[in-house]
């Protein structure tokens, strides 16, 4: 196998959060034009620091959620990613249609992560994961970052315009986004209008029940990507004024106490194992009792612009059982 086209070690920097910085795309107004242009780019945001390819060749993408998204806004070349929400297929739903027959799809084994010698066999410049994953070492960083250059990105904070046009700045690529962006406000415009009688006098909760009877707690969201969206089109979403972990923007409620839930008009829930169903706590609430709940679907968890004008279309067709 070719040796990877490019070698940059990343690093994370110790201090605390700061403003995004590029040096090489953002410092060449004041350069001479005749300056040959720098080879590649140093990315700094929230407290991590990357160099990468500024035209990287062979771009591979680890989760296939908002790193995916980030990737295709940036207008990288991706030539493998994974697909963490339906493993060993191609991505679909917000990413229809937006790759090429020709990109692969890692196949990790059931339930595991992305491996680095899966990653590495395809020779990339520059591997593309979200900013957590990096922060938890999911890939073997050390691994990755000694034969290839990492791009970890924030793409699932409610926060999400910021970190979408800082980090697209960065590497010099934000022309993609602004098509995106002007079609999904003017999509939150026209929601948030047809929704306004519905949601008069409303209460939203957003919770994931995904392994709650196993964890016996609920994840209560309060300032989360989806909160963000609902907040958007005029959800009165429940709990965005608790004081959470930033980091995780959801607080836990165990089972025994899910009255915390009880003021909810509709329940919208991210649920892949059904196991709440038959929790007594849960059948007794207001909105489920009244069949008030609907569906998260998890492949809109995390992302940017395009994904936030998929989980807008999810979450005006779940608000329809408040008619």
């Amino acid at each position: 196998m070719p040796a990877p086209p490019h070698t940059r070690r990343s690093f994370l920097r110790l201090a605390g959060a700061g403003a995004l910085v590029a040096v090489g795309a953002a410092a060449c107004g004041s350069r001479d034009a005749s300056a040959p242009v720098a080879e590649t780019v140093d990315v700094g945001y929230l407290g991590l620091d990357f160099t990468v390819p500024r035209e990287p060749k062979r771009v591979v993408v680890m989760e296939g959620r908002g790193d995916l998204e980030f990737a295709l806004l940036a207008g990288y070349p991706v030539v493998a990613t994974a697909n963490a929400y339906d493993q060993g297929k191609r991505p679909s739903g917000q990413f229809a249609g937006t790759l090429g027959d020709d990109v692969a799809v890692l196949s990790p084994a059931a339930g595991a992560r992305p491996k680095a010698e899966e990653v590495l066999v395809h020779a990339p410049d520059l591997v593309v994961m979200r900013a957590n994953a990096y922060r938890g070492d999911w890939y073997n960083n050390a691994q990755l970052s000694g034969a290839t250059a990492i791009l970890a990105v924030e793409v699932n904070r409610p926060q999400w315009r910021e970190d979408m046009n800082a980090q697209l700045a960065a590497v010099g690529r934000t022309a993609n986004a602004h098509r995106y962006v002007a079609d999904y406000d003017a999509k939150v415009a026209t929601t948030k209008r047809d929704l306004a009688a519905v949601l008069a006098g409303k209460r939203i909760a957003m919770v994931t029940t995904t392994g709650s009877k196993a964890r016996g707690t609920v994840l209560v969201w309060a300032q989360t990507f989806g909160t963000a969206i609902g907040r958007e089109i005029g959800m009165d979403v429940m709990f965005g004024d608790r004081q959470v972990d930033p980091a995780k923007g959801s607080f836990e409620a165990s089972l025994e106490n899910l009255d915390v839930l009880a003021g909810a008009d509709l329940i919208l829930h991210q649920d892949t194992d059904g196991s709440i169903a038959d929790v007594q706590t849960w059948r007794t609430l207001p909105a489920v009792q009244a069949g008030r709940v609907a569906k998260l679907n998890p492949q809109y968890n995390n992302g940017l612009v395009l994904t936030a004008s998929a989980l807008v279309d999810d979450l005006a067709a779940a608000a329809q059982s408040l008619r």
